[in-house]
């Protein structure tokens, strides 16, 4: 069955979909995009799809932690030729996973967070912070959030001193009187289900309001990864009473499983060689490769958040 708005990573509604939608992501000629990776990459579709059945493709489609070993390895899957490089492009196209998004992550009819949001930026990579930072920057510059909290996973490094000398500045003057905030997270291997449990800790220590609005700003490959992982971590941070600064008595951070509680802002790159640019010139470029590697990964993050599929935190 397939239920409205299920046909691309943009318009997808995990709240109103069944695993089996997953399926009609990028639909064409009878085929969506996940079955025509299983094809090439010559891995049998799961009967059942849950995050833990997709496990095998995503492996498949990318064995490695680096991005230019998964690059160089889908390379030697696909070839070289044009036509290969045309193959992923269209995946990537027809997915809409590059598509520049402002909306809800449970609700994508909703596009605008109610009232003055929180602004969050996590990661442990220097080229995506540069990328979020931009599009939060200018969100401040707009006066669109109150406190913004940047949660990095690293304590040294390109990706460190780009915060420290660059971003948490650029923030306190483009937010006038509006709190910044950074917390540096020791282990520079910290993944994003770790950096993402260390934000929850952020947040309360900021006192930010139990239950209001957050607005993750994130590069648009891993908007929807980012932004579900997040959701997650406050699910499971949420369930614990915590006692909030003046506060008399413990008190649980309501948590919005409607859906409207986290709203992902992102950024609006292109793919190498289709010739088009940002007006700024600033746009960044992304090989096609590179870009299909984070399609199934959304895909087992959207099914994380699906009723009737695993719980949220499973794998």
């Amino acid at each position: 069955m397939t239920t409205l708005a299920a046909e691309n990573f943009a318009s997808f509604v995990p709240a109103m979909a069944h695993p089996e939608d997953i399926l009609a992501i990028g639909r064409h000629n009878g085929h969506g995009v996940l079955e025509e990776m299983a094809m090439v990459f010559e891995v049998p579709l799961p009967a059942i799809l849950t995050p833990t059945s997709l496990g095998e493709l995503a492996d498949t489609v990318t064995p490695f932690g680096n991005p230019d070993e998964n690059l160089h390895y889908m390379a030697g899957v696909l070839g070289y030729q044009d036509s290969a490089l045309e193959l992923a492009a269209d995946w990537v196209r027809r997915s809409q996973l590059l598509r520049p998004l402002r909306q809800s992550f449970m609700r994508p009819d909703l596009s605008n967070a109610p009232g003055l949001a929180d602004g969050v930026i996590i990661g442990n990579s220097e080229s995506a912070l540069r990328r979020s930072g931009a599009v939060l920057l200018g969100a401040l510059g707009r006066k669109e959030v109150a406190m913004t909290a940047v949660v990095l996973g690293a304590s040294h490094g390109p990706a460190f001193q780009y915060l420290e000398n660059e971003l948490v500045p650029q923030i306190a003057r483009a937010a006038d009187t509006l709190a910044a905030m950074q917390l540096i997270n020791s282990d520079p291997k910290a993944g994003l289900e770790e950096i993402a449990a260390e934000a929850c800790e952020v947040f309360f220590d900021m006192d930010m309001e139990p239950g209001g609005p957050l607005i993750h700003y994130v590069p648009a490959e891993t908007g929807l990864q980012e932004v579900g992982v997040l959701r997650r971590a406050l699910q499971k941070y949420a369930a614990t009473p915590r006692r909030w600064s003046g506060a008399q008595e413990d008190e649980i951070w309501r948590f919005d499983q409607e859906g409207d509680q986290i709203y992902l802002v992102t950024d609006a790159p292109v793919l190498a060689g289709e010739g088009k640019l940002h007006a700024a010139g600033t746009a960044a470029v992304l090989h096609p490769f590179t870009a299909v590697s984070h399609i199934i990964p959304t895909m087992r993050e959207l099914l994380r958040h699906m009723p009737g599929t695993e719980a949220p935190g499973s794998n």
